[in-house]
């Protein structure tokens, strides 16, 4: 909610990085590579629209969390919870 939007005021410049903000979201959540990779194959679709130049890249959809990942979030925010 924080994160700056890809989008800024000058022309032809978009952000990309995992510290920025998915529009529309992806799933890729937290400070990641993955959330990186999206935010710059994104970036990089908006400035092939904004050209009108090149193809745009197929951005994968995130999968739902194995089992075991969901419930180490799941304890994750419990600690996080109790801790504060």
């Amino acid at each position: 909610r924080n994160r700056p939007k890809q989008v800024t005021s000058v022309r032809n410049l978009f952000l990309a990085g995992d510290w920025v903000r998915e529009e529309p979201p992806h799933g890729a959540d937290g400070l990641s590579q993955e959330r990186a990779l999206v935010t710059g194959l994104m970036a990089a679709n908006l400035a092939v629209s904004r050209l009108n130049h090149g193809k745009p890249c197929h951005i994968l959809p995130v999968e739902e969390a194995e089992p075991h990942i969901a419930a180490a979030r799941r304890a994750n925010a419990v600690v996080k919870r109790s801790a504060s």
